[in-house]
């Protein structure tokens, strides 16, 4: 039996830190992929046991936007729509994909992407 992409995501986290900068997208992955609020948990408790500290590493590494997001998605696994049309549009540039499928999914590439 193969393990659950989270898990996989958490022991392979040194390429999330390492790879020339951090990589929001891994972490924003791991937390979709981690589908109860138990699964979340493990994510933490796994990371705490390998590398240390979560929350401090994610304030750390994380700029203010990517670290809400971060954080609700740690916490409920996934984001509204009102929180993606935010995300989509805070910070440098609008992600005009992610916009396009919240107001219209018919203009969504990959609905289960924008969950």
């Amino acid at each position: 039996m193969s393990s659950p992409r989270w898990y996989r995501s958490v022991i392979n986290a040194d390429s999330i830190w390492s790879s020339g900068g951090t990589d929001e997208k891994a972490i924003f992955d791991a937390f979709k992929a981690a589908k109860t609020p138990a699964e979340r948990r493990a994510i933490e408790r796994a990371y705490v046991q390998k590398y240390g500290n979560l929350k401090t590493d994610l304030e750390g590494e994380l700029g203010t936007y990517d670290h809400a997001r971060a954080s609700l998605l740690q916490k409920n696994g996934r984001l509204t729509d009102g929180q993606k049309l935010f995300f989509s549009v805070a910070g440098v540039g609008t992600d005009e994909a992610t916009v396009k499928g919240v107001l219209d999914p018919t203009h969504a590439p990959d609905k289960k992407s924008l969950s």
